[in-house]
């Protein structure tokens, strides 16, 4: 593995987070690489310094704002607010019947995707080109490893970031 893809994975190693065969991965690169090594110390000392900080609190407010963010963030793409309100306008003008049979002909094509891309949900493929059998990350072959639920995981990053906002911090 390379450090690059090494050093987006640390988060998840530290946390126990990753399956066997990419913590062994990890673990040969670190015995390795002087430089992950150091990075994983560095990342080690400052969850420990973190740890030492008392839980922010949370303000009888903080749903308030988290949908407040949701709706700004939301804001920055009116084509799709738009496209969702031409499509509620569409739906209440159709007949009970029809809503049902719209509801049925969704589930089936959500059943029928569901079906037919089974094996793309794993979080880690592995596929045999020619004798060699090659294992991928998916989530971070697409760069979606910040949406984990990790120690960074973007839902931590967003508490910290709206708690520490209301704090003055």
């Amino acid at each position: 593995m390379r450090c690059k893809s090494i050093r987006t994975k640390l988060d998840m190693y530290c946390s126990g987070d990753t399956e066997p065969d990419l913590h062994t991965k990890i673990e040969n690169h670190l015995r390795t690489c002087e430089n992950c090594s150091q990075t994983l110390r560095h990342q080690k000392a400052i969850e420990a310094l973190f740890r030492q900080l008392p839980a922010p609190p949370v303000t009888a407010d903080f749903a308030k704002r988290v949908v407040a963010a949701a709706r700004r963030q939301a804001s920055l793409y009116p084509q799709a607010t738009e496209k969702t309100q031409y499509l509620v306008r569409l739906a209440s003008g159709l007949s009970v019947s029809m809503r049902v049979a719209a509801v049925v002909l969704l589930a089936a094509g959500m059943t029928i995707g569901f079906v037919m891309g089974r094996d793309t949900w794993w979080r880690t493929t592995t596929e045999t080109v020619g004798n060699a059998q090659i294992t991928q990350d998916s989530s971070a072959a697409y760069g979606l490893d910040c949406l984990t639920e990790g120690a960074n995981g973007s839902l931590v990053r967003t508490y910290l970031t709206l708690t520490f906002e209301q704090n003055g911090g």
